[in-house]
Order: C-alpha cells, then sequence, then structure tokens
C-alpha cells in the first residue's frame, strides 16, 4: 500500500545538531513530498511555536503535531485544530507531589510558563531547551496559583532536571495517576494526559482529516520517521517506522527499518526511499 502520509520527528531527525536548520537534501524531500500530494506532517514534542523556520518555511507545509501529540495545529488556520489537556486538578496534583513545584513548567498554548527566569535558568539544562524558554518563556510567579487561576489548556508538564534516582521515583509515582501519560526524557520528565503520544496525535489527525472529508489514511499508509523514545508509538504502529542510526534503541527496536544517521541525511533518505519510491 502506498503512503500518504509522512510524520516527520525534528530533533536528530530532519534538524541537524544545531536544532534549527534542515540540509539541501533534506529542504528538497520535503518539498518533493508536498508537491507529489504527500501529507508531511512534523511530528514533535517541542511546542508547535517552536518549530524551526526552515520547516516552517516549506510550502504546503501545514499540519504539526506538537508537545508529543497533545495539540494538533494548523500553519495556514494559525490555530490549534485539537487538543488533549492535562486536567487543571491532574496539574494541581503534579506539582503539590514535586518537592519544589517550581522545578516544573507549564506549556500552554505554545507558550511556557515559568516561575521566573532566574530559578529556571540557575539548573542545568540542554542548551536548545535554554533557547526555548528564552523565546517562549514567561514568568507567572507560583505555579500552583497560576494553575488554579488559568486550568485549561495545559498541553503538558515539563520537569526538564532531576537526578536519576527523582526520575525513577516521580515516573512510579505519576504513572499511578489514572489521568496522565509520563514520558522519562532520561533527564526529567514530561507529563501529558493520559493515552497522548505522537501516534494518538497521528490517530486523531486522521480522524479529524477524515471528518473533514479531505483525505482518509489508514495506520499503513503512513511512513514515520524519528529517533527517540517519544517516538516509539508512532514508529511501532505506522505502516513503516524508520529509525535513525543516532537514534535511541528503543526507537530502533520498534521501528522496521533503521536508516542513516541525521547528519547523513537519513530522514531524507527514508522519504525517498519509502515514500517517493526511488
Amino acid at each position: 500500500m502506498s503512503i500518504k502520509l509522512i510524520a516527520l520527528d525534528m530533533d536528530g531527525t530532519a534538524l541537524q545538531n544545531d536544532h534549527k536548520t534542515v540540509s539541501g537534501r533534506m529542504r528538497r524531500a520535503m518539498e518533493e513530498a508536498i508537491s507529489t500530494g504527500l501529507l508531511l506532517v512534523p511530528t514533535s514534542g517541542r511546542p508547535f511555536t517552536f518549530l524551526p523556520e526552515p520547516v516552517c518555511s516549506v510550502p504546503g507545509l501545514d499540519y504539526v503535531i506538537a508537545s508529543n501529540g497533545a495539540v494538533i495545529y494548523s500553519l495556514k488556520q494559525r490555530r490549534a485544530l485539537w487538543g488533549a489537556y492535562v486536567s487543571g486538578e491532574d496539574a494541581l496534583w503534579i506539582l503539590r507531589s514535586l518537592p519544589d513545584s517550581s522545578l516544573a513548567e507549564i506549556w500552554v498554548d505554545g507558550k511556557i510558563r515559568i516561575p521566573d527566569f532566574r530559578t529556571v535558568l540557575s539548573r542545568k539544562q540542554y542548551p536548545n531547551h535554554v533557547i526555548a524558554l528564552r523565546q517562549l518563556g514567561e514568568e507567572v510567579g507560583d505555579l500552583l496559583t497560576y494553575v488554579k487561576q488559568h486550568p485549561e489548556n495545559i498541553e503538558k508538564i515539563n520537569v526538564p532536571v532531576l537526578t536519576p534516582e527523582e526520575r525513577i521515583r516521580f515516573v512510579k509515582l505519576f504513572s499511578g495517576r489514572q489521568g496522565l501519560s509520563v514520558l522519562d526524557t532520561g533527564s526529567g520528565i514530561e507529563l501529558m494526559s493520559a493515552g497522548v503520544t505522537k501516534a494518538s496525535g497521528l490517530r486523531n489527525l486522521c480522524r479529524l482529516l477524515d471528518e473533514q472529508r479531505q483525505i482518509s489514511i489508514k495506520p499503513e499508509e503512513i511512513l514515520a520517521i524519528g529517533d527517540s523514545s517519544n517516538d516509539v508509538e508512532m514508529l511501532r504502529e505506522s505502516g513503516i517506522g524508520v529509525a535513525m542510526e543516532n537514534g535511541e534503541d528503543p526507537a530502533k527496536q520498534a521501528a522496521d527499518h533503521t536508516t542513516l544517521s541525521n547528519l547523513k541525511d537519513g530522514a531524507a533518505l527514508a522519504i525517498e526511499t519509502y515514500a517517493l519510491n526511488r
């Protein structure tokens, strides 16, 4: 069965190691996929507001699955089409369960609510996440007070910096909460509404497209390309799952194929091979 939709992870997959640029070959592969009538869908753990310009500017690109599947966003309409949000009740429980609620970040409507920049940036974090915080961060003071006043549209709660012992303990604790799903990032945890993954985001996008009578897409008509643990479900559930050579072992184990690394245009090669049939 031919491919109709390409679910493309960003960091470590489509992007170079600077987390903001794509190679010439990657750009051409994306443009050709769209020009031949395929849906190309960036599928990322990032907020929809933090997609790099070289990807957003690809002609014809529209749908984005963001925040690990919690939000479907339309670039053309400039609005979220669908969301599966953490409830205010669950968010308050999470914050109260942490030893210090300021450890967390509240992702809402493409922004990152934080207590204050000084507190957050004093912790050792990945450089790309610091860039995201500087670009999207909004100081709101006490996070518990903020959630009590604004319990809506919480895409995810990110706790980016934990010790290994804390990470194990909180994965176990939060996994026991019925309304939540938990992702262990290796340095911290991300908390979404129950059942939210990139795969669930893809299923809901396909449902929306079918309801709008735009196109009918079956799981076996999806090519998914990714490198990380948050890509596992979409790699496993898509018709063709391709993991990056530079990817994590869980992603490789879930995929049907492994391609070259992101620095060797592995994602472009996967699109050319499995979607464009070259």
